[in-house]
């Protein structure tokens, strides 16, 4: 066993009656970290890629080879409900990887049979990863209207096992806790709802459009991997006007600064000023802006629909 390796020593064996909920932990767990599984999907005669949150399939296996924070396709990973036994043929050291560490060691916590998790030849401390794993796998059985209390100053957030500064790139998740949040992407929040409660314009929304966007986020910009119910939930609200001002308000940070250049077109802006000139933090935005969007909670907050 080479010493960079992380696995489970003896058999994990979950018993019937502690399937149900070791099943809900790790679909908790997974899905809190950012874990996906990519898929094309036709939009406009064109194939696009997305990541798409994850499910059983009807023998009970759940697959998945995509962080959303680490924004690498991997070898697909299956998760056996019927046995709660993992499968990781490329997890890597990063953002991955370190999901895969806390659904095994969870695991290995709830498993009846002795095992232990180990690198290489030496058992690594369950607390490692078990601070992070729990809260995020057990999120879904607080009492309704409890908050968790958040110490600023821990090591055990998601995130700074992330190794980010901070829970810009978790809009997605957020609920009723305060993210950690950047002054940028605060400022920025805070305008797009005054810009979405005065702007009475909105922009039509087409397969075309929505195909363009996302391969200009993709192509132009190295945002991370749509999320499906993106595409799927702004096509079937097309003819909303909440929608329509909330995709021209998307847009309209996409395209920000094409108006400083009115004699080129827009792929010659893009390709010969914005992508160098124009601050790569911009692609963790866009993604955020997205995340936001399919975040239904906090869209009503701050949008109100």
């Amino acid at each position: 066993m080479k010493d960079d390796v992380f696995w489970v020593e003896g058999e994990i064996y979950i018993p019937d009656e502690r399937k149900m909920i070791t099943n809900r932990a790790v679909m908790q767990l997974l899905d809190k970290c950012g874990i996906r599984r990519t898929e094309e999907i036709e939009l406009d005669g064109r194939k696009i890629k997305v990541a798409d949150k994850l499910y059983p399939d009807k023998e009970g296996i759940i697959r998945f080879n995509y962080s959303i924070f680490e924004k690498i396709e991997r070898k697909t990973a299956e998760y056996d409900t019927n046995t709660c036994l993992l499968k990781t043929p490329d997890s890597g050291y990063t953002e991955f990887g370190v999901v895969m560490n806390m659904v095994m060691t969870l695991l290995v916590i709830i498993s009846e049979s002795k095992c232990r998790f180990m690198r290489g030849d030496s058992e690594v401390p369950l607390e490692t990863y078990f601070l992070v794993a729990v809260p995020l796998a057990t999120s879904s059985t607080k009492e309704k209207g409890e908050k968790t209390k958040r110490d600023p100053d821990s090591y055990y957030f998601l995130y700074k096992r992330f190794l980010r500064s901070n829970e810009d790139e978790f809009l997605e998740f957020w609920d009723d806790d305060d993210l950690v949040l950047s002054d940028r992407l605060a400022d920025e929040i805070e305008r797009w709802k005054e810009e979405f409660q005065e702007e009475d314009a909105e922009t039509e929304i087409t397969e075309g459009l929505l195909a363009d966007t996302v391969h200009e986020m993709y192509e132009d910009w190295g945002c991370r991997l749509v999320d499906k119910v993106f595409v799927t939930e702004f096509l079937e609200h097309r003819d909303d006007p909440n929608y329509r001002k909330a995709f021209r308000l998307f847009r309209s940070f996409m395209d920000r600064d094409l108006a400083y250049f009115p004699e080129l077109t827009r792929r010659q802006a893009v390709e010969w000023v914005l992508r160098t000139s124009r601050d790569r933090y911009d692609a963790v935005i866009m993604s955020a802006f997205q995340s936001l969007l399919v975040n239904h909670k906090k869209r009503m907050v701050l949008f109100g629909f």
